[in-house]
């Protein structure tokens, strides 16, 4: 399971607890010392963080690990990774680095390459000059897991100029209509007080997933209330008369 920014450790937290109460109730692990020798196995094996800071990797180890010096956590700080995200040509190069267990410090491996099961996380939003950064770690993550479940804004499912910076990555049929998009759930007021995050959507995408929505996306709007419905990416759509929208939508 791989978290591909974590800044305080929470996101990896529930991730490896949620795999070892799982561990210990279908494998009837009862004794304290098991319990203690299990939690450090999956922070080991299991639970994969990428940090953009060094500060990062400390506090996301602190709270996995506390203070056991004993325990082995796989926190790695990656120097200018917006940047790399940013360059297709680097992001290519960097997701086959991911996926090789010596980025992670684990040698002496039969083969070097493995594959995560799921990624999961909270990017940053936004950068210098309006520029979303959401959209590269994205895509990012739909190359290297057979899931993904990130949190961020809402503003990609509306269509955008093609100058729209980053957020223009998204404005495409295959990420819009991609059927391997399990659902999304748009939600309010999961971070109050942060600028820009009033309103953030959490994407479940499942590779090889096909959704049978023939282009159109499960939306829920705080966890209920589903609808179907088409993700535009025609910017003249926005600027069609309502009488029209509404005419098509009958005919569908």
């Amino acid at each position: 399971l791989l978290e591909i920014n974590s800044k305080s450790g929470v996101y990896p937290l529930w991730l490896a607890y949620s795999l070892w109460r799982y561990r210990c109730e279908h494998e009837q692990i009862t004794d304290e010392s098991d319990k203690k020798t299990l939690w450090a196995d999956i922070l080991k094996n299991n639970i994969f963080v990428l940090c953009k800071t060094p500060m990062a990797v400390k506090i996301t180890h602190r709270a996995l690990a506390g203070y056991d010096r004993n325990i082995t956590t796989r926190c790695v700080h990656q120097p200018n990774l917006l940047e790399i995200l940013k360059n297709d040509d680097r992001k290519t190069e960097f997701v086959e680095q991911l996926k090789q267990y010596s980025y992670w410090g684990i040698e002496n491996m039969a083969t070097n390459n493995f594959e995560f099961k799921a990624v999961v996380g909270n990017p940053p939003y936004q950068g210098d000059g309006s520029s979303q950064l959401y959209p590269h770690f994205y895509l990012m993550s739909r190359e290297l897991g057979l899931q993904s479940s990130l949190i961020f804004p809402t503003g990609w499912q509306k269509p955008c100029a093609p100058a729209a910076k980053g957020l223009a990555r998204l404005n495409k049929a295959e990420i819009k209509a991609d059927a391997q998009i399990v659902c999304i759930d748009v939600l309010h007021n999961v971070f109050p007080g942060v600028s820009g995050a009033a309103e953030v959507n959490i994407v479940y995408w499942k590779k090889g997933y096909n959704n049978g929505l023939n282009g159109e996306q499960l939306l829920f709007t705080d966890g209920k209330d589903a609808q179907q419905i088409q993700l535009s990416w025609d910017l003249d759509a926005l600027n069609k008369p309502k009488e029209i929208t509404q005419l098509a939508t009958i005919i569908k």
